[in-house]
């Protein structure tokens, strides 16, 4: 096993092991047993917190129960990124990205989305709209695992610009009792003129900074692992003759393509948010190491700071 396939295993250790010691000494409140069965997803997450904020001083369980029963809401979302990066790497984008996005959600599991995104250095600037439906549901012990799938279609404001235009994803998530430490891993098939597979591992807490009955303000650290596959170039012993910008012969090392499926990015997430019973905002630093693939050797680590608003509508 190489040094990539080491890390990949600790990573997936650390976060299990992690979980399984919250389990042995938390507990966890008949409010957020029902809560926590609802959500999984980043999106889901900022919902879930919106809503225990919004619920902190309902105590009678009867009441909580009722207004959980069938409950409808709309996520109102814009995400600013103060720099682009393709799995952490620069891809020659060197200017911010934002991204709107409007969230439904009901308490049966089912939700779906619009979302776009806008780079400032593209043309057109609008590069794409996406939409998305999905199903989640809990399941286990206090609901402590929960399992999601989900399909997004992809509309390029350039018709040819990407090979992607479809991507089914499913997920799986574990939580401890209090929810101040979670894991997840996402599978994501994305296809249409061309194919991608895609593992997205990541290990998440929550840090109560302040906790008021009108809002909240809390630490939220991510880590995420990314495999994916890429096209990697390696250097061969073979050499071609070819012409330079003069007009003269020169001799060039022969490089071969493959397709390869590999450890891509880690990436640290350390943002905090805000929280009041309808609005939430966050403000993070992204710290992103690069994993080297095929022949490469100058990829540097990079960072961005994010910067997200929220708004949440009851139906």
């Amino acid at each position: 096993m190489g040094l990539k396939g080491v890390f990949f295993v600790i990573f997936i250790g650390v976060s299990v092991l992690s979980l399984r010691a919250q389990e042995l000494t938390e507990e966890r409140s008949d409010e957020d047993l029902i809560i926590d069965s609802f959500f999984e997803t980043d999106e889901e997450q900022e919902v879930e917190n919106l809503l225990q904020t919004l619920f902190k001083e309902q105590k009678d369980l009867n009441d909580l129960i009722e207004n959980f029963s069938d409950f409808r809401f709309l996520y109102l979302s814009f995400n600013y990124n103060s720099d682009t990066y393709f799995a952490g790497r620069d891809i020659g984008i060197n200017d911010y990205n934002v991204r709107p996005q409007i969230t439904y959600l009901n308490s049966h599991g089912f939700f779906a989305g619009i979302s776009g995104a806008y780079y400032k250095q593209l043309e057109p600037k609008w590069d794409f709209t996406s939409l998305s439906v999905g199903y989640g549901k809990s399941f286990g012990k206090n609901n402590a695992f929960r399992f999601s799938g989900s399909y997004t279609r992809f509309i390029y404001s350039l018709t040819d610009s990407n090979p992607y235009t479809n991507s089914v994803s499913i997920g799986l998530n574990l939580r401890n009792k209090k929810r101040t430490l979670g894991t997840r891993v996402s599978l994501t098939e994305s296809f249409g003129s061309d194919a991608n597979f895609q593992i997205t591992t990541s290990l998440y807490g929550m840090i109560s900074l302040l906790d008021k009955d009108r809002y909240r303000l809390q630490l939220r650290p991510r880590a995420y692992v990314f495999m994916g596959q890429q096209l990697a170039y390696y250097e061969t012993d073979e050499t071609e003759i070819l012409p330079d910008e003069n007009g003269e012969d020169q001799e060039y090392i022969v490089f071969k393509e493959k397709q390869i499926f590999d450890l891509m990015n880690f990436q640290i997430n350390i943002p905090i948010l805000f929280t009041t019973e309808k609005w939430d905002v966050e403000l993070g630093f992204n710290r992103n190491f690069p994993f080297e693939v095929g022949d490469e050797s100058d990829q540097r680590n990079t960072n961005f700071i994010n910067i997200s608003i929220g708004y949440l509508l009851e139906l």
